[in-house]
């Protein structure tokens, strides 16, 4: 938006909440112009200082300075809506004004603001403007009151046919929530169906956070002093407090603080843990092109895999009703090839088959992954980082199970039902293995003494269902299956009009190119 609204007492930013947040970002200089504009002026109920650090042109500064507040709202919106058309602005957005601290009641405020909307709209039909109300997600009763005003007033704000813009068929909108009942909403637009649905998750968690949110990732491990000293410095910039939690099981941040500030370190945090997992990431990529062929720096900028969307073969309809059969209902299939991977798999393959007389002993086997290292698994392989939360009883590796249904138990301990699930199925060569314990980093020896070691360990030996292995390169990821435990969710229309067909691939080594049909969120 160009500009946004901000109602100011005594005219002092240090006043209010949503004032000091805006002159915490703004910076200093704001409540400078915002004394020099009450100078210039005679009286006037809105003021006009530049957005300076804010993502907006302007801010319109409403200023409350006598008792006819009904008044002061009904000018300053009259006002800014002028205003908008002086500054040549396209776009607009208010609070619900003096709902807070000025007392005016929520039906009150609705009405006098969506009365000089409308009336602005009438008189400047020439003038395309788009004016927005914007209600925080904690504000219940005043987002269902302005809701119910909206849609008393449906006949005059309904849009006129000619007015109505087609989207293209590759790129859909997430506005089902909010929009139909004409009430204010985030749209979401983006090819996958799956990318919008975290999207849309991630952000109505961020949102409805009061006080406190929590990040879990076990990249917090690989913070190090860089990222500490800025966790730091953002405690004192952002007026949060940072916990660090670090278990057998899982890492986590726990942040603290006003929910404005709140949003704010939470979004710089997640920022830097991407670049962290980009880091691991691109760290892991290198090794292995170095063992393969060695470093090819101009490779590093790349993804190098493959993965489509597949028709269900006989083996894959088989495998989809035993997905069913536990309670997890599919939504989507697609097959993973990386060539770099795959030599390095076929290469352990090989070492293994020529060192044991069990062989490699290879065995399509499961891992659940959080939505958000999906991609990062197709790109560099397994990693005990890119797991799901798991109790390491058998050692200190790389977890993968054998049993859907064992697998699909833990989802329904641990997952709501209206959640997606990601899980891959890889070859995993398993070799010789012997039974894990808590204290295992590395496979035991064959027998006491012995420089060869197993290849793998396991819950019980003579019957296996949990398996783990230290290292990642004896896991080929072959298929990522998108689950849920909502079986109407899973039979959703959205998941018929997915139009994620495009290649998340570089072609060749000689001729890299992204092919995509339409765009990420």
């Amino acid at each position: 938006t160009e500009v946004i609204v901000n109602s100011v007492f005594n005219y002092n930013l240090q006043n209010g909440c949503v004032s000091k947040s805006i002159l915490k970002k703004a910076g200093p200089e704001m409540q400078w112009q915002l004394d020099k504009a009450k100078q210039s002026s005679d009286s006037q109920t809105v003021l006009v200082t530049e957005g300076l650090k804010l993502s907006c042109q302007y801010v319109f500064h409403v200023v409350w300075q006598h008792d006819n507040k009904h008044q002061i709202l009904k000018d300053a919106m009259k006002s800014c809506l002028k205003k908008c058309l002086q500054l040549y602005i396209n776009s607009i957005s208010f609070p619900a004004l003096g709902t807070g601290g000025i007392g005016i009641e929520d039906s009150s405020a609705a009405k006098v603001m969506l009365d000089e909307i409308l009336t602005f709209a009438k008189e400047y039909t020439k003038k395309s403007l788009t004016v927005r109300i914007v209600i925080f997600p904690s504000d219940k009763e005043t987002y269902k009151v302005f809701c119910a005003e909206m849609t008393k007033r449906s006949s005059e704000l309904s849009l006129s046919s000619s007015s109505v813009v087609s989207v293209p068929q590759q790129i859909r909108g997430e506005q089902r929530h909010g929009l139909e009942a004409g009430s204010p909403a985030i749209s979401l637009v983006g090819v996958k169906v799956e990318e919008m649905y975290e999207a849309k998750e991630w952000i109505e968690k961020l949102l409805t956070s009061e006080d406190c949110h929590i990040i879990e990732n076990n990249h917090i491990l690989y913070l190090g002093k860089k990222e500490h000293d800025r966790l730091s410095q953002l405690q004192t910039t952002s007026g949060v407090s940072i916990s660090e939690t670090v278990s057998t099981q899982k890492a986590t941040l726990q942040i603290r603080g006003a929910q404005a500030d709140l949003i704010e370190a939470v979004i710089q945090i997640e920022g830097m843990l991407c670049e962290v997992q980009e880091e691991v990431a691109r760290k892991k990529r290198k090794r292995q092109w170095t063992d393969q062929q060695g470093i090819l720096d101009e490779m590093e900028d790349f993804h190098t895999y493959l993965r489509y969307p597949v028709p269900l073969s006989q083996e894959l309809e088989d495998r989809k009703r035993q997905f069913e059969k536990c309670g997890l209902w599919v939504v989507k299939v697609a097959q993973i090839q990386n060539n770099v991977l795959k030599n390095a798999f076929q290469k352990k393959k090989k070492m293994m088959e020529g060192r044991t007389l069990r062989g490699s002993g290879s065995q399509r086997l499961f891992q659940q992954v959080p939505y958000q290292f999906c991609n990062v698994v197709c790109r560099v392989g397994f990693h005990r980082l890119y797991t799901t939360p798991c109790d390491p009883v058998y050692g200190t590796g790389i977890y993968f199970t054998k049993s859907l249904k064992k697998l699909a138990d833990k989802v329904k301990k641990t997952s709501s039902t209206d959640k997606l699930i990601y899980v891959f199925e890889a070859e995993v060569l398993t070799g010789s293995f012997c039974q894990g314990n808590n204290l295992s980093i590395t496979p035991p020896p064959l027998s006491p003494g012995a420089l060869d070691a197993h290849d793998s360990v396991v819950d019980n030996v003579s019957n296996p269902e949990t398996i783990v292995v230290f290292s990642g390169t004896q896991a080929m990821p072959q298929y990522l299956w998108i689950c849920t435990q909502d079986r109407t969710l899973s039979q959703d229309q959205m998941w018929e009009q997915d139009d994620s067909s495009e290649l998340d691939m570089v072609s060749s080594p000689h001729s890299w190119r992204k092919v995509s049909n339409g765009s990420p969120v």
